[in-house]
This record gives structure tokens, sequence and C-alpha cells, in this order.
């Protein structure tokens, strides 16, 4: 098996007041080692610079990305996905929009990348499994923050709590480090 890697190119985070989210931005992660090179969400304008900048350093352009995974089509996570021209771009027809694939529960995208359907934030929400050197769950906001895993809350915006909880704990069952929709990657204590 290929050696993948997870680097985030950029963390997000919340800003909330009183329980209601004021402000949202989302971490962006990056996929390398395999035949593909992907990325997972892209972020938001307010990120756009770091976003550039540590593709930059990984010494990756825009144009090298194979495919985007959006986990869901907010807009602090879609926000940048032009800078990756020749991109698949992939996400779950549940969405409200057709996918470039029908993803369905799983689909296979690469050796060792797995995406999944974790829905309860959104109808249409997906996570990315990938086997590292960590068994990596890059879960957008099915795990929204550190917080949520703590304290076993389900994201604050849902449609479907009950979903969303079982989406969770599905991520924590498989995953040694959880890269979570805005914040830096976490491990998970079994």
């Amino acid at each position: 098996m290929t050696k993948l890697t997870v680097k985030q190119l950029c963390e997000g985070w919340l800003v909330r007041e009183r329980g209601m989210v004021l402000e949202a931005h989302s971490t962006s992660s990056i996929i390398l080692g395999g035949k593909l090179v992907v990325v997972v969400d892209t972020s938001d304008w307010t990120l756009r610079s770091k976003v550039i900048e540590t593709l930059s350093e990984l010494g990756i352009k825009g144009g090298d990305v194979d495919v985007v995974v959006n986990t869901h089509l907010h807009p602090d996570h879609v926000s940048n996905n032009d800078l990756f021209p020749n991109a698949i771009v992939i996400f779950h027809e549940a969405e409200g929009r057709r996918g470039v694939r029908d993803i369905g529960s799983a689909m296979e995208l690469d050796e060792g990348v797995r995406i999944v359907h974790t829905p309860g934030h959104t109808r249409g929400s997906v996570s990315v499994l990938v086997e590292a050197e960590v068994r990596t769950a890059i879960a957008g906001d099915a795990i929204p923050t550190k917080d949520n895993y703590t304290k076993r809350l389900p994201p604050a915006l849902n449609y479907d709590p009950d979903l969303a909880m079982r989406s969770m704990e599905r991520m924590i069952e498989w995953a040694d480090v959880i890269v979570p929709g805005h914040g830096p990657a976490f491990e998970v204590v079994h």
C-alpha cells in the first residue's frame, strides 16, 4: 500500500455567541502519496491566502490537484474550489445539486482513501477516511470541532441530531485522528 499523508492547508475556526454561530471558516486538507492528489474542502475567502501559501510550501500548484471533495456545500467549505481548475469536484447529490459521482453510502476514491456518507449536519454530508500512518477521518462538519467530540454533541446546525450523532460515532470508532470541519486535527482516545 502507498504511504499516504494528510496535511492541513489551513485550520478553520468558529465564532459563537450564546450558542449561535456568528462566523465560520472551514479547515482544508490535502491527501498526498496516492495516485491522486486530493483536497478535502477548500475553505473560504478569509483563508484563501493561507491555502495558497501552504500549497506553495508543499510545492503543489492548484492545477496539480486531481480531486476536490466537498464534505457539504456550505460557502465556508467550498469558496476556494476555483483554485483547483483541473480537479474533479465530488460531493453528495443529497446536497441538492447533482454531484460529479454518486457516492451513495461510500465510494473508494483511491487506494486507502474512501468517501463515506455522514449525514446529520446536512443531508449530503460526507467524510473522507484515509488509511495513512494513522487512520485519519477528515470529518467536515460531521464533527465540526474537538469540543463536539469531547462533549459528544451533534453539530449545532443540523437537520437531524440523532443521525448526526450516529455519523459522529462512526467517525470516532474508526479513526485514530480526526480533522474536524473547524479546527486542528486531534487524536481520538479509544
